[in-house]
């Protein structure tokens, strides 16, 4: 039972670590889709597509 324990602590992740790569990787993205937000309605609309 302690192996398992020891183990379970050596290998869990940090989540701080985790949570800081998951923000640092959805940025691009995000920031992307902001700036571009106005040609996105423009194709969005200029095609005809409903929702």
């Amino acid at each position: 039972m302690l192996l398992l324990r020891g183990a379970a602590r050596r290998f869990s992740p940090d989540w701080a670590l985790v949570s800081a790569a998951g923000l640092i990787m959805a940025l691009p993205p995000l920031v992307l889709f902001l700036s571009l937000q106005r040609r996105f309605v423009e194709g969005y609309t200029s095609s005809g597509m409903s929702g």
